[in-house]
């Protein structure tokens, strides 16, 4: 019986290449690869490259990836500003040209799998019509360090359309490839696989632009080293560096960080740094807030509702202060609307008596619910995507 897997890379530059050569190396006899390019005179010793997709097809009986480019435009690569550049979509031509080759040529059992780097929506949107059971399977490498960080990868994230033949084959060529390593392997929509790639390179620029705009303050200042404060707050693992703050819901509260924001703003003006990110945040919250409101109201008149409830006045659930409340902010934007809010939060004594007779819109700002609402009313779990429960 032949147990070899059969392997092949449309795509050979700067990840497609050194990841067949990686899947090659490692584990060697397990697996025949190849590899497809349109630049000519590609080569390596780990695997055969082949001069058509045609033959890529024939060859790579089991797996076939795709790292061919996405690119924007070369002007949107950062090198110069593009902040004030219209937004752009980034050209998947070239992977919508392979997955029509691929189309032409595929045979049964062959899986199709694209590691390319897409926004969310667009396999769904535009490549599923190629290839309806094409897996998302984007790879977190960074250039210069490709090999380790396939030897060692954040995790391992695939995205399908839940009705997908062969996801097993990918697995199970994991599972042989890291078969000695704990990995997290991270399975959902097309969708959620894009976002999870598009966010954390994202997340990694936030990160970059935090600290650099520690230094920008040291050099405003004098006497701070910025090294040492960012070293202080990389250590703090119990808030900073850790999964708290990590579940969507109502925007940041409290007495001190939303004033903080502000105040820093007001620094970013006295010292001329040109920029402004802090008093960014704080539109940011209030335009999220809005939304929440907007969502709110929508709820209210699409289920002939009669009054918005928040759940929850505090800042934060069991603390009783209302400082920095984006509840209240998002009640502030609800009369903005032209509906009036009630609050129902014992934390503190704020328990009013409601209609029976009426029924209401109920966000859960707080998870806990304080009361029972009416029968058919709408209870709006904020912390769970803003899904709505009927009160029978």
């Amino acid at each position: 019986m032949n147990n070899i897997i059969n392997i092949g890379m449309i795509g050979l530059g700067k990840l497609g290449k050194p990841v067949l050569e990686y899947f090659k190396e490692t584990l060697g006899s397990n697996v025949e690869c190849y590899g497809y390019d349109v630049l000519p005179n590609i080569t390596s010793s780990e695997f055969e490259t082949t001069s058509t997709i045609k033959e890529l097809c024939r060859k790579s009986t089991d797996i076939i990836f795709i790292a061919v480019p996405t690119p924007h435009d070369p002007e949107y690569d950062g090198s110069k500003p593009t902040s004030k550049l219209p937004c752009k979509d980034f050209d998947t031509s070239m992977v919508e040209d392979v997955l029509n080759g691929i189309c032409e040529y595929r045979t049964s059992g062959q899986v199709v799998v694209l590691i390319s780097t897409v926004l969310p929506g667009t396999t769904r949107d535009r490549l599923a019509y190629h290839v309806p059971d094409l897996i998302y399977n984007p790879y977190f490498i960074a250039m210069g360090t490709v090999k380790y960080d396939m030897e060692n990868p954040e995790m391992i994230v695939i995205g399908d359309s839940k009705v997908t033949n062969g996801l097993d084959k990918l697995l199970n060529f994991y599972n042989l490839l890291y078969k000695d390593k704990d990995i997290r392997f991270v399975s959902g929509t097309w969708e959620e696989a894009e976002c999870i790639k598009v966010f954390y390179n994202t997340f990694i620029t936030a990160k970059l632009t935090f600290v650099n705009m520690i230094q920008d303050f040291a050099q405003k200042i004098g006497f701070i080293d910025p090294g040492f404060v960012s070293s202080e707050l990389a250590k703090s693992t119990n808030r900073l560096m850790s999964d708290k703050y990590m579940n969507p819901g109502l925007g940041d509260g409290g007495p001190c960080h939303p004033r903080d924001n502000i105040a820093l703003s007001f620094l970013s003006e006295k010292y001329g740094m040109n920029y402004d990110l802090f008093g960014d945040l704080m539109s940011i919250r209030e335009k999220q807030a809005m939304n929440t409101a907007e969502f709110l109201v929508n709820t209210l008149k699409n289920n002939g509702c009669d009054q918005i409830v928040i759940n929850g006045k505090t800042y934060k659930e069991g603390v009783p202060l209302i400082d920095g409340s984006s509840a209240m902010l998002v009640g502030h934007y609800c009369e903005q609307l032209g509906h009036s809010v009630v609050y129902v939060d014992p934390t503190i004594n704020e328990c009013p008596s409601l209609n029976t007779t009426l029924k209401y819109v109920v966000l859960l700002s707080h998870t806990k619910l304080y009361f029972t609402p009416s029968k058919n009313s709408v209870v709006v779990d904020i912390w769970n995507n803003y899904k709505c429960r009927v009160v029978k």
